[in-house]
């Protein structure tokens, strides 16, 4: 009997089959391009492949850095990165010549030549693979005798020679080959490194590397910055060329929202996790200003005062201030507890300027180590063990606080002597005046991070003292040496790499260790047999910082000041080493932590990652503070920083104070990109600020109710007991936290905080699931929904609250229905805010609507190439045009055009049946007004 069934499943499952394989067959493609000397292969997600560069030192490893791009040169482009020889100053040429064969092929031809007799270490093409692709054999070494496979990422170490072909394989098995017209010698150290010459080069001979790369598809080809073009739409991109004309009537201004003067209801106050002021929970929206720029001229302050105030700053955190005695501070040149009564003069005017407009400051002295001036040498008799004494000045490095009672003395004396001088304006001291709303003891350094174990190593006299105090309380602690000896194990000179021995068990024993030996990994893996050592060290290292922080707090408790303290911003590896110092934090005051965003994707593609992954570290019973973050230059997506922190962050989590970073500014915007790498001057970035405040202040998102808790008992982790995996990626500045019990994307859902508990509690294994549909992550109070995105540069969310509604991300030609409107963006990324004027204005009543649009800013023949900066530019500004619909749930109104600085224009547009067309590169704005 003909079965119809079986012929019909057994023709869906060809049907599906097929669809997997065609879907599985999706035409990939890669991005072949260069910036600077690199060249530079990125898959169709932006990941790095790899990488090949020319490489060279000079004598004693001395570093040759390479300037120049490459040039197109007909069917080849040419990089000419010659120069003199370091440590020689013999010239070379350096020559690297790109062809493309076809749409898979490229050919690199490296030549190097020298006009003399020349010493050199090596000049090599360095080849990098990243870093994600990596496993056991993954690179294969071909010879013509045979074939040598070799782990990922790489080591150290050498390759040999005669090597023909390199090849390597990506996660889905897609074959990368680089063969050698001539067999090549090569070494690696985490890179592989092919040989030009080593030794010495020889006068007018030509040192040549020739190789073929293959790629395992179809690849786009920009191999110069010439090959790079503009966006399609560039000539719509309009100038940005704001005025911060403080004497113009801006419809933006907030500085009517901040009570004047800072600090007329008194000092800002603590209840558990809540700053209060004038007997409300409060928070604050800042910035940093560092350096010179905290003591400007009077004109400037004066500016800047009103510039932040209009654009809803209500606190400055004075970070660096006295740092050193030329652009890096107001001490006195021979003393870093003495200041210089000029500049001093003219901190206080400021000060005094932020105080009149109800701005609130934060004192972050110092970069967080006592440097020692003419005058302050004597006070640590062992102060060459340190360092050098540079231009005047020794800077001790990171970790030796720790270790030093001289330096700590120093630095407590610097910030008292502070504290205790009169603002010559407010005719307060610093301790006695409200405005001053924290105190930071420590900027960046910890402890239990790897300074402390370098200065240890660095000075024999701190390593004696250490080894003494550790030794007495290791047998304190045990009770015995015999019981030492058990617990322990046979692990005393342990560190003999790290040339730290010498040790005995009645006698010194050295608090070695650093983040990279406390990892949980390693504590269970390589370090195994000195994990019961390294938690005694991870101990004594919390105690001795508390010892440090407790005699801070007093002297700075004995000026009369009453206001917050912060002890530090750091964090220091993962799960014990990590929890140890934040409940060293914990116990001074507020939680505050640092977190940098940048590369070439988002953080909206993924919930909870980067600078708001630092709310991993908020405490449950303090308030918390993210003192330093932003979207680092050349990142163009800087405008969703403030837009998530601000909603999720400050809203949903309920951190209390924001400070983004930058150097300073002059209260006026910049002309151009990149002055720095942190730029929140940068109109990508300060304008959403007059959105994001007015959420912010005004508390448009609420605070979530539900707390996903993960528990940790201090005592516990002197046995090795956490309860739950955390995990912290750090490069320095940026950071990510992750932790597969309590995930990050619970702070997409509700407040993810550290409960220090009393007792040894277990953290259960959180189901977020009820709050996902698809690709979307609901917060617990509805108001917020974040998609996530499929690949870095995609994902959006929205803010659905009475007085702010809002768009922000990817989602171009996507209608979001919200509570009061919809809003359909047509530009690829955009953040478009619908925001309530007045301080207590709702959408659907206010007689004043802000519309707030922007998208990305670029300076004049500004070039990107797979989200890589490949030129600069120059000024001025331009920024992309957004255009967008928005239909409110009301009726009437007018729409009007407002300028740069947010003043009102005469254009004005109809709005029918309450729906609006913004396109605002027809307006020249970022901003709207809607008037009823």
């Amino acid at each position: 009997m003909f079965n119809h069934r079986k012929i019909f499943c057994q023709f869906s499952m060809l049907c599906m089959l097929l669809l997997i394989v065609s879907s599985n067959a999706h035409a990939q493609h890669l991005t072949v391009f260069t910036t600077g000397p690199q060249i530079k292969v990125v898959d169709e997600d932006l990941k790095p492949i790899l990488e090949v560069a020319p490489g060279m030192w000079g004598p004693g490893w001395k570093y040759q850095s390479f300037r120049g791009n490459y040039q197109d040169k007909g069917n080849r482009c040419v990089g000419s990165f010659g120069g003199k020889v370091r440590g020689t100053d013999v010239p070379f040429d350096f020559d690297v010549v790109l062809q493309v064969l076809d749409k898979r092929q490229f050919k690199i031809t490296a030549k190097l030549q020298a006009v003399e007799d020349t010493e050199l270490t090596m000049a090599v093409m360095a080849i990098n693979i990243a870093k994600s692709i990596a496993g056991k054999q993954r690179l294969n070494l071909i010879r013509a005798d045979g074939q040598r496979k070799i782990d990922l990422p790489l080591g150290r170490g050498d390759l040999g020679d005669g090597i023909t072909q390199m090849q390597f394989a990506d996660d889905q098995g897609n074959d990368y080959i680089i063969r050698f017209a001539e067999p090549a010698r090569a070494g690696m150290d985490r890179q592989i490194r092919v040989s030009l010459a080593g030794g010495h080069l020889k006068t007018n001979v030509m040192y040549t590397v020739e190789m073929t790369v293959q790629l395992p598809f179809d690849a786009q080809f920009a191999m110069s910055p010439d090959a790079v073009t503009m966006p399609e739409n560039w000539d719509d991109w309009f100038i940005w060329d704001a005025s911060a004309d403080m004497s113009q009537d801006s419809l933006l201004d907030m500085s009517s929202w901040l009570d004047k003067p800072a600090g007329k209801y008194g000092r800002v106050t603590r209840d558990k996790d809540q700053l209060i002021y004038n007997g409300n929970p409060t928070q604050f929206w800042g910035i940093n200003i560092c350096y010179s720029n905290t003591f400007p001229e009077h004109e400037v302050a004066q500016q800047k005062a009103k510039f932040y105030a209009r654009y809803g700053i209500n606190t400055v955190r004075f970070h660096k201030f006295a740092d050193g005695s030329t652009w890096n501070g107001l001490l006195d040149p021979n003393s870093y507890v003495k200041f210089n009564p000029e500049r001093c003069e003219k901190m206080d005017y400021l000060v005094n300027q932020f105080k009149e407009q109800g701005i609130f400051i934060k004192l972050s002295a110092n970069f967080g180590r006592a440097r020692l001036l003419k005058d302050d040498l004597s006070r640590v008799p062992y102060y060459k063990e340190l360092g050098a004494v540079k231009r005047g000045v020794l800077d001790p490095g990171n970790g030796a606080i720790f270790l030093s009672r001289e330096l700590q003395d120093i630095q407590i004396e610097q910030c008292t002597n502070f504290l205790k001088r009169t603002n010559q304006y407010t005719h307060m001291t610093y301790a006695q005046d409200p405005v001053v709303m924290v105190v930071e003891l420590i900027n960046e350094d910890s402890a239990l991070f790897y300074g402390t174990f370098a200065a240890l190593r660095r000075s024999p006299t701190l390593k004696e003292r250490a080894g003494e105090v550790f030794g007495k309380w290791l047998r304190k602690r045990y009770g015995s040496v015999a019981n030492l000896q058990k617990a322990w194990g046979n692990v005393l000179d342990c560190f003999e790499y790290e040339k730290v021995i010498g040790e005995s068990w009645d006698g010194k024993i050295y608090p070695a260790g650093n983040p990279w030996f406390y990892d949980p990994d390693q504590l269970a893996g390589p370090m195994a047999s000195r994990k019961q050592r390294l938690l005694d060290t991870m101990l004594f290292l919390y105690e001795i910082q508390n010892e440090f922080y407790d005699r801070f707090v007093k002297a700075i408790r004995d000026t009369g000041y009453e206001g917050q303290i912060v002890a530090s911003n750091w964090q220091a590896g993962s799960a014990f080493s990590h929890f140890y110092n934040l409940h060293s934090d914990s116990r001074i005051g507020l939680i505050d932590r640092h977190n940098y965003f940048g590369g070439v994707g988002t953080m909206v593609s993924n919930p909870g990652s980067g600078s708001l992954s630092s709310g991993m570290q908020q405490v449950a019973d303090r308030p918390f503070m993210l003192s330093e973050w932003i979207h680092t230059f050349p990142n163009e997506f800087g405008v969703e920083g403030p837009a998530i922190i601000g909603a999720y962050g400050m809203g949903l989590n309920g951190w209390n104070v924001s400070y983004m970073f930058h150097n300073g500014d002059n209260g006026r915007f910049r002309d151009r990109l990149g002055y720095k790498a942190w730029d929140v001057i940068a109109p990508q970035v300060y304008g959403i600020f007059p959105a994001v405040a007015r959420q912010v202040i005004r508390g448009d998102v609420k605070q979530s109710d539900m707390v996903f808790s993960r528990n940790v008992h201090v005592p516990s982790m002197a046995d090795g007991k956490l309860g739950f995996d955390d995990k912290v990626q750090q490069g320095y500045d940026d950071k990510v936290f992750s932790s597969k019990t309590v995930p990050a994307q619970t702070l997409a859902i509700g407040r993810s905080v550290i409960d220090f508990t009393d007792t040894f509690k277990p953290t259960p294994t959180v189901d977020i699931s009820p709050f996902i549909s698809g690709n979307k992550i609901r917060s617990s109070t509805g108001q917020l929904v974040w998609q996530t995105g499929e690949h870095v540069r995609d994902g959006y969310f929205t803010i659905n609250t009475p007085g702010t509604q809002a768009l922000v991300g990817f989602a171009d030609g996507n209608t979001q229905q919200l509570d009061d409107a919809s809003i359909t963006t047509h530009t690829p990324f955009a953040a478009v805010y619908v925001s309530a004027l007045n301080a207590d204005g709702q959408i659907n009543s206010d007689k004043q609507l802000l519309i707030t649009a922007i998208a990305r800013v670029r300076n004049t023949g500004m070039k990107y190439m797979a989200g890589q900066l490949i030129d600069k530019g120059k000024g001025p500004m331009r920024a992309e045009p957004v255009k967008a619909t928005i239909k409110l749930n009301r009726s009437g109104g007018t729409l009007y055009a407002l300028d740069q600085d947010g003043c009102r224009t005469d254009r004005s547009y109809p709005i029918n049946n309450g729906q609006v067309q913004i396109d605002t590169a027809r307006d020249k704005t970022f901003y709207y007004l809607i008037e009823y």
